[in-house]
């Protein structure tokens, strides 16, 4: 009878170990998602943009995307081309880390992948070495990216720490 009583002790001892072991890989699966592919079309610090701090917004025809695009190097001699993405199937998708102080940051993204019907952008702001001499001027990081449409309805800009900075709803196409 006691070792009976010892068996089942044991037997539930290793299935809560199994459960504790098992759970976190099940939880991680269950919200991980695919990555998106995704390209990049431009990148920088050097743009005229009013916003402070850190902005997502998304771009489904032409007209308002080359306006914007005009209005952000509205202070570049020559002012450079805008890209012709294809947007019958495509969004662009810009987003910065808003003004910082100094030249020599720059952003890099970790992950693109959606959520539902939200599109996630995980991104790191790098920072310049400390002991490096950086011009002290107005900087804006930036990039300006391209993803299918897909159905998505919204955007959501986040850290490393998976904070969200900035979200956009995907405006309809005219």
């Amino acid at each position: 009878m006691k070792n009976k009583k010892i068996s089942r002790i044991r037997t539930g001892m290793i299935a809560a170990a199994a459960i504790i072991v098992l759970l976190p890989i099940t939880a991680s699966r269950k919200n991980s998602s695919p990555p998106l592919e995704y390209s990049i079309l431009e990148q920088g610090e050097d743009i005229y943009f009013e916003k402070t701090g850190p902005e997502i917004l998304v771009f489904t025809e032409s007209g308002s995307f080359k306006s914007f695009y005009a209005q952000i190097h509205r202070t570049r001699i020559p002012r450079p081309e805008a890209p012709r993405p294809n947007f019958d199937n495509s969004m662009v998708v810009f987003f910065s880390y808003g003004r910082q102080k100094s030249t020599g940051y720059s952003i890099e993204i970790t992950g693109v992948y959606a959520r539902s019907s939200t599109v996630v952008v995980k991104t790191v702001l790098n920072t310049p070495p400390e002991d490096s001499f950086q011009a002290q001027k107005i900087t804006h990081p930036y990039m300006v990216i391209l993803i299918s449409k897909d159905g998505y309805s919204s955007l959501q800009l986040k850290d490393k720490t998976s904070k969200v900075l900035a979200s956009a709803n995907v405006p309809e196409r005219m």
